[in-house]
């Protein structure tokens, strides 16, 4: 019985002997350059799989009906413009001299009528109520105011003014200024601030007695 026994036994140790030398080995890791060549190209493959299919996923679309942001433009600030200075009332340009320029020669005593051309530069009509007013010089006789115009004469218009005067009975150069009056009385004239004057100028020549002709009327 004991033999028997021990004779299983023997029996059993061989049996799983030879089983556990039929069991399938663990994979060794590769160890050797070309095992460790053959694993970089591998990784290499994968890799290259992978971005290959990431490029090819199609794009995101929009969803219909849904509208895409439009960035909106800066808006721009602006600046408040400067305000616009307003034309005076009362302002007068001078155009030209009609007759008699500055140092246009006269007699001693002689009589003449001196016109301008004037424009409204102002922003009100002129009316029958302005006049030309002496304000400095020579006289040679002018009235202290003369009516501008029998009429009117709006803004941007031209209108010739005439003053009678008369020339000093002695030799030399006179000038005669004169500006503009309007119905409230208040005394305007050229440039931009309306203080300067325009005028007449002539020189006036040294008497001389003409012998020829004053010879008829000799008494002899």
């Amino acid at each position: 019985m004991s033999k028997r026994l021990a004779l299983l036994s023997i029996l059993l140790v061989l049996t799983l002997s030879l089983g556990s030398c039929n069991l399938p080995r663990a994979t060794e890791a590769p160890t050797g350059p070309d095992q460790l060549n053959t694993l970089a190209a591998q990784t290499v493959v994968a890799l290259s799989t992978t971005v290959a299919s990431a490029k090819t996923q199609s794009p995101a679309t929009q969803a219909p009906g849904q509208a895409s942001a439009t960035p909106s433009p800066l808006e721009t600030a602006t600046l408040a413009s400067s305000a616009t200075t307003a034309t005076p009332c009362d302002r007068v340009e001078f155009v030209r001299d009609v007759n008699y320029p500055d140092d246009t020669a006269v007699q001693p005593g002689e009589s003449f009528t001196k016109t301008w051309e004037l424009k409204n530069t102002g922003s009100c009509t002129w009316t029958s109520g302005y006049a030309v007013v002496f304000t400095e010089g020579e006289s040679m006789g002018a009235a202290a105011a003369t009516q501008l115009t029998s009429g009117s004469v709006a803004p941007q218009q031209v209108v010739q003014v005439s003053i009678t005067l008369k020339a000093p009975n002695k030799a030399g150069s006179f000038q005669a200024n004169f500006k503009l009056r309007n119905a409230a009385g208040v005394v305007f004239g050229l440039g931009s601030d309306g203080a300067k004057a325009f005028w007449v100028k002539v020189k006036v020549a040294a008497f001389t007695y003409n012998f020829v002709d004053n010879y008829c009327k000799g008494e002899w």
